[in-house]
């Protein structure tokens, strides 16, 4: 709506007030994540031993709550400023050329197992964030002209 009106700084301001409401909100759930995380998997089984995995597990869903929600944000703000290709390649290679051949390599019984898969997505999470909001932040985006 404010791009469309040609009003800029409103248009980083409401994206950036977007981002601090999404980061406080996830921020809290990965708290809740870490502090909670042996009742809540506790609340889908009894397993003490899934209990235990899952609650592992659970610690690194919680350490990229934060960067999900930038990474998200972002993505969407350059998106709806217009900004489709660049994202749109960077999800893609680092997908296929970071995130894929690291998680399967960590991922491997005899290198971290089921931790590595994980550690691969935290770290692919938080670059994915790191990029995009440095391309939202550097108003590269500005340039281009949705209207023609």
């Amino acid at each position: 709506r404010h791009i469309g009106a040609k009003n800029i700084r409103r248009a980083k301001r409401v994206a950036y007030a977007g981002m601090t409401s999404a980061c406080t909100y996830m921020t809290l759930m990965g708290l809740l994540f870490f502090i909670f995380r042996r009742p809540l998997i506790g609340m889908f089984t009894h397993d003490a031993a899934v209990i235990a995995a899952g609650s592992v597990i659970l610690m690194y869903a919680a350490l990229f709550q934060f960067s999900d929600s930038i990474a998200i944000l972002a993505y969407g703000a350059l998106r709806g400023a217009g900004d489709t290709v660049f994202p749109a390649v960077v999800s893609f290679m680092l997908a296929w050329v970071f995130f894929l051949p690291m998680g399967l390599y960590l991922g491997r019984e005899d290198v971290l197992g089921v931790h590595g898969a994980w550690i691969a997505a935290t770290i692919y999470i938080w670059i994915n964030a790191a990029i995009f909001f440095w391309r939202f932040a550097g108003e590269s985006w500005r340039k281009i002209d949705i209207f023609r």
